[in-house]
């Protein structure tokens, strides 16, 4: 295949994103890899409809064959029934029960609380902050993230706990968790189901800790290092439609430095716990937004 085959596929796929997902490319230092080379491609197909390249393959060939009419309304209508798949049954009375089992907690705590989806969002913001971040963050990110590389949706709902300083973030994670040693961002319990966010730091905390609990119904056996990796990609981020764009990480000067310097830890040394579960607890190390 040559460079022209390869271009006037790509133009066959144009205005045809329902079919396909843009999958992440990831332009990594070759030493990272130990390897003699500026930069490795990783190209993550495997976030792609049926989870590999060859939908791609497929889909040109298709097109090429003339059947173009016949394709396009099985995959639409496909496309379709995926993008409007209800919650999981029960989702809806599951965040109900949620939020009678914490409702005297916030009432104490004078918080205000929402609902969206699978997730119950409460903190002690005002009712406009609160509802800015259901919509213009937890939702949006979600119809992005779902749209771009996840099935399932989550099957308990999610309880996110946003708070505009440190000094009740501490307390209530303490009181509430017993976490005593909490990270300055945010975290996210898997075990539970819940998120406790910094939110006066920025937002791409809470897109960082999205990522963690929309993963899990699909990779529940996900390595901590990808788990990371992907979360950390859309801390700072463009959101559209159905769309997330991930800008330049607040971490790349130190990479930086450290691959100038030949510091870097081997890849080997940085995915080393990739056979063991994720831990219970997922830190945040996201920058301010």
């Amino acid at each position: 295949m040559n460079r022209e085959q390869v271009e006037a596929a790509a133009a066959r796929f144009e205005g045809r994103r329902d079919f396909l997902r843009r999958t992440p490319l990831w332009q990594l230092p070759g030493a990272a890899f130990g390897i003699d080379c500026a930069q490795v491609w990783l190209k993550l197909e495997q976030f792609q409809v049926g989870g590999s390249f060859k939908a791609r393959g497929m889909l040109n060939r298709l097109l090429r064959s003339g059947f173009v009419i016949l394709v396009m309304s099985a995959s639409a209508a496909k496309g379709a029934a995926a993008a409007s798949t209800p919650e999981p049954p029960g989702i809806e009375a599951k965040t109900r029960t949620l939020l009678a089992d914490w409702k005297d907690r916030f009432d104490a705590e004078h918080f205000h609380y929402t609902t969206g989806g699978p997730f119950l969002i409460a903190g002690d913001g005002t009712e406009a902050q609160l509802a800015r971040y259901r919509d213009g963050t937890v939702l949006a990110a979600t119809r992005a993230l779902q749209a771009t590389y996840f099935d399932k949706h989550p099957a308990e709902p999610v309880l996110i706990l946003l708070f505009e300083k440190p000094e009740p973030y501490k307390r209530l994670a303490k009181k509430w968790f017993g976490d005593d040693d909490v990270p300055h961002f945010g975290f996210f319990r898997r075990a539970d189901h819940v998120m406790l966010m910094n939110v006066g730091t920025g937002t791409g905390t809470l897109v960082h800790e999205m990522v963690h609990a929309l993963m899990s119904p699909d990779f529940p056996d996900v390595p901590d290092w990808f788990n990371e990796g992907l979360a950390s990609l859309y801390e700072q981020c463009s959101l559209g439609t159905d769309t997330i764009t991930g800008h330049e990480n607040w971490r790349l000067p130190d990479l930086q430095t450290a691959i100038r310097k030949k510091t870097l830890r081997p890849s080997k040394s940085q995915t080393s716990r990739s056979l063991s579960r994720p831990p219970a607890r997922i830190e945040s190390s996201a920058a301010p937004t």
